[in-house]
């Protein structure tokens, strides 16, 4: 299992945009999306250890979307674009039954 260091974090932050968009769905199919600051707690979260299923990656020239089960009844994603010669983390998807 790898360390979630500051070091970790602090790179990833470099590697997200200031907000990104955060869309969820809920246990009752009712999906919110919003707008969130990229900060320490953010890369935390997307920083945590565990398993994966069915993961699926979508590639183009300037998007990258990866798309994975973190349990049995959730599905998640993660966009990352290309602008200006840099990837981006720009969206997260979660979605549970």
């Amino acid at each position: 299992m790898r360390k979630k260091t500051d070091a970790s974090k602090t790179y990833l932050l470099r590697h997200m945009r200031k907000f990104i968009k955060s869309t969820t769905l809920d246990e009752k199919y009712i999906e919110r999306t919003k707008v969130i600051k990229a900060d320490s707690e953010l890369a935390e979260e997307l920083l945590s250890a565990g398993e994966a299923w069915d993961v699926n990656l979508e590639v183009t020239a300037d998007r990258i979307q990866l798309n994975f089960m973190p349990n049995e009844v959730c599905h998640s994603s993660r966009n990352l674009i290309r602008l200006t010669g840099k990837w981006w983390i720009a969206e997260t998807d979660d979605a549970c039954d």
